[in-house]
C-alpha cells in the first residue's frame, strides 16, 4: 500500500502520525530512491583513460563518473558524482534497509533531492510525551545520505513537538550505524541508539519543564526581542546626510515579524506566558521563516543543515536571556 506524508513546516519531516508510518524501504521505493547507480571511466576529451600507477588500485581509472540512467521519454542520465575508484557505488537500498531492521515500520517521512542526490528520511522511535495541556513531543531519527558527498550518511536523535511542528536538539547527539542486517550488530546498534535517544528525551523534559515554569510578560518578550535583534545602526556620508540601508532594515522587519507571528501562535498554544512558549516561538521563526526559499528542496537542505549543525544563534540568545531570569536554578538543573 502506498503511503503519503503530510507536510507541515518542515517538509523534509511526516507529523510522526503512527497512523501514516510505513516501512523504510517502501517509503524510499515511492520516492524513487532506490534507483541503481551506474559507473564509467571519466575520460579525456582525447578519449584517453587516465590510470594510477601504482598502489593498491594501480591501473584502474583516476576517476569514475556515477550516474542514473535517464527514466524515459526525453529525459538525460542524470550525473550524480565523480570519484576515486576506493568510492563506494552502491545506492541507498542497504542503508534503508538497515534503518527498518532497527525500526520496523517507523518511517514517518521520506525525501529524495535533487534527482536522487540526497536522501532525508525519519522514524519516530518512541511513544509521545505529554508535557502538559497537550503539548507533545516525541522521539525521532533522521538519517541523511548523499550520492553526490554534500551529505555524509549519518543519523542523528530529534524530538518532534506536535504543537509547532517543531524539530528541536538540545545536544550534539549523533550516530552511525554499520551498513550490515546481521542480526546481533543490529540488536546491538538498536538498544544503543534507543538508550542515547532515552538520555535526549529524559534531559529535554528536564529542560521544557524548567522553561515552563518561569513567567514571561509581553514587555519582557519585547525587551528580549530589541537586544537580541537591534535595528542595524543608521550610517551616514561625509556631507552628514542619512544613507539608507534597506537590504539590512529588511531583514532586520523579517526577523522581528517572524519571531512576534510565532510569540502570538505560542500566546493560544499550551504554555503562554512562559520561556517555553518564548523559547518555541523564536526557535520555530529561525527554523522555518528564515530557512524559507523559492526552490522547496532548498529549503528542506538549509532546515536538514540547520538541524545537524544545532546553527541557531537567535533561539540560542533568547535562551541565555530566559534562563537568566531564574540562573540559580537552572544551574541546578544542568
Amino acid at each position: 500500500m502506498v503511503r503519503t506524508f503530510e507536510v507541515g513546516e518542515y517538509p523534509a519531516m511526516g507529523t510522526a502520525d503512527r497512523e501514516t508510518s510505513t516501512n523504510v524501504v517502501d517509503a524510499a521505493l515511492d520516492a524513487d530512491a532506490l534507483f541503481e547507480v551506474k559507473t564509467e571511466p571519466l575520460s579525456l576529451p582525447s578519449g584517453k583513460i587516465p590510470l594510477i600507477k601504482s598502489g593498491k588500485y594501480k591501473d584502474q581509472p583516476k576517476r569514475n563518473i556515477l550516474y542514473r540512467e535517464s527514466r524515459g521519454g526525453d529525459d538525460e542520465d542524470v550525473f550524480l558524482n565523480v570519484v576515486h575508484p576506493s568510492h563506494p557505488t552502491s545506492n541507498y537500498k542497504q542503508l534503508c534497509e538497515t534503518a527498518e531492521a532497527l525500526f520496523p515500520g517507523t518511517c514517518t517521512g521520506f525525501k529524495c533531492l535533487d534527482e536522487g542526490r540526497r536522501i532525508i528520511f525519519t522514524q519516530q522511535i518512541g511513544e509521545e510525551v505529554d508535557l502538559g495541556d497537550g503539548d507533545f513531543i516525541a522521539p525521532n531519527l533522521m538519517w541523511a545520505a548523499s550520492l553526490d558527498s554534500s551529505f555524509p550518511s549519518l543519523g542523528m536523535h530529534y524530538l518532534h513537538r506536535l504543537w509547532c511542528m517543531n524539530q528541536e536538539r538540545i545536544a550534539d547527539v549523533m550516530f552511525k550505524v554499520k551498513r550490515t542486517t546481521r542480526h546481533d550488530q543490529i540488536l546491538l546498534e538498536r538498544s544503543t541508539i534507543l538508550a542515547q535517544s532515552m538520555n535526549v528525551l529524559q534531559h529535554f523534559i528536564k529542560h521544557a519543564t524548567f522553561l515552563r515554569q518561569i513567567k514571561v510578560s509581553n514587555s519582557e518578550f519585547e525587551r528580549m526581542l530589541a537586544s537580541v535583534v537591534p535595528k542595524p545602526e543608521e550610517r551616514f556620508n561625509d556631507e552628514g546626510d542619512l544613507i539608507p540601508n534597506t537590504r539590512a532594515i529588511n531583514a532586520w522587519e523579517k526577523k522581528r515579524s517572524a519571531i512576534r507571528y510565532y510569540y502570538k501562535e505560542e500566546q493560544d498554544g499550551p504554555a503562554p506566558g512562559t520561556a517555553w512558549a518564548v523559547w518555541n516561538a523564536v526557535q520555530s521563526a529561525e527554523s522555518h521563516e528564515l530557512t524559507k526559499s523559492a526552490d522547496p528542496e532548498k529549503q528542506i537542505i538549509k532546515q536538514v543543515d540547520q538541524l545537524r549543525s544545532l546553527d541557531y544563534p537567535i533561539t540560542n540568545a533568547f535562551h541565555d536571556k530566559l534562563i537568566h531570569l531564574d540562573n540559580i536554578r537552572y544551574d541546578a538543573l544542568v
